[in-house]
């Protein structure tokens, strides 16, 4: 009964994820149709609009990635990318999707990244940028409106800060 459950839960999150990817591509297409000016000129503002709706659009098709990543580690599949990645990437990924939520409430987010030099990691990506997110849609949640949200990024310095590898 146990492995027919786990059956089941696979073919639906299958399913689900076809359904629920084919619109989403469908207004990620549009958009990037309306972004090349097919309907006509495109302002500098409706631009900016359009860059954050395909942005969001692919960041869900990353969570429903995501969720068929669940039954992934469940069994024992999933797979972390390991690959050097500049950290301004992923923060500006993050604040592009949550800069609406934060401008509806009056909330300013505020970058302070931006290093002389800029900064990498060793990771996945999609898994950092989507750490990020929830850091900042967290940090928006409970800001009151009016407030301010800053990130900042660093390199350590210290001389006992290492890289460990973890197995």
């Amino acid at each position: 009964a146990l492995e027919a459950a786990n059956w089941a839960k696979a073919e639906f999150l299958s399913v689900m994820a076809h359904e629920l990817r084919t619109p989403l591509n469908a207004i990620i297409g549009y958009t990037e149709l309306l972004e090349m000016g097919i309907s006509g000129p495109v302002t500098d503002t409706q631009r900016v609009y359009l860059d954050r709706i395909r942005s969001s659009g692919q960041r869900l098709v990353g969570l429903v990635g995501e969720v068929l990543d669940l039954g992934k580690v469940e069994a024992g599949q999933l797979r972390v990318v390991r690959e050097e990645c500049d950290i301004e990437e992923a923060i500006d990924a993050a604040i592009n999707v949550i800069l609406p939520h934060a401008a509806s409430r009056g909330i300013k987010v505020v970058d302070l990244c931006g290093p002389a030099e800029p900064l990498f990691y060793v990771g996945d990506q999609s898994r950092v940028e989507q750490i990020l997110l929830n850091l900042l849609t967290n940090a928006v949640k409970f800001t009151d409106s009016g407030g301010k949200v800053e990130i900042q990024c660093f390199k350590d310095k210290r001389p006992d800060a290492t890289l460990r590898e973890f197995d």
